[in-house]
């Protein structure tokens, strides 16, 4: 909700109303730009439960000092596990049409210079 008492559905509407754009698409693009953009998301909440571990783990390692080889073999393999998954986000993003980020006022930028 907004200071000024208002409330911002943009987000509820259907996709057909807050993305014009696609209504251009044929039904099994819109679609796999959806299971993308799930997929984009899972990425980033995996990526971030990670990035909370790695911290935790370097964390403990410091702190138990009799455990801290294994501590840190873990925290390596998250380290790869990280690199591996932005690696796939950075492939992921290149799949997604820019537009699918674009606020309402980028989109009608961006559509308005291309009429």
């Amino acid at each position: 909700m907004k200071e000024d008492n208002t409330i911002d559905i943009r987000e509820q509407l259907p996709v057909e109303v807050r993305k014009p754009w696609r209504q251009e698409l044929p039904d099994c693009y819109a679609k796999r730009i959806d299971e993308l953009q799930a997929l984009h998301d899972k990425i980033q909440v995996i990526r971030s439960l990670l990035e909370t571990m790695h911290r935790e783990f370097g964390d403990g390692a410091r702190m138990n000092r009799r455990h801290e080889v294994e501590l840190e073999r873990v925290r390596d393999g998250i380290s790869a596990a990280l690199v591996l998954l932005e690696c796939a986000e950075d492939k992921l993003m290149h799949t997604i049409p820019a537009e699918e980020f674009m606020d309402r006022e980028s989109l009608e930028e961006f559509w308005g210079h291309r009429r």
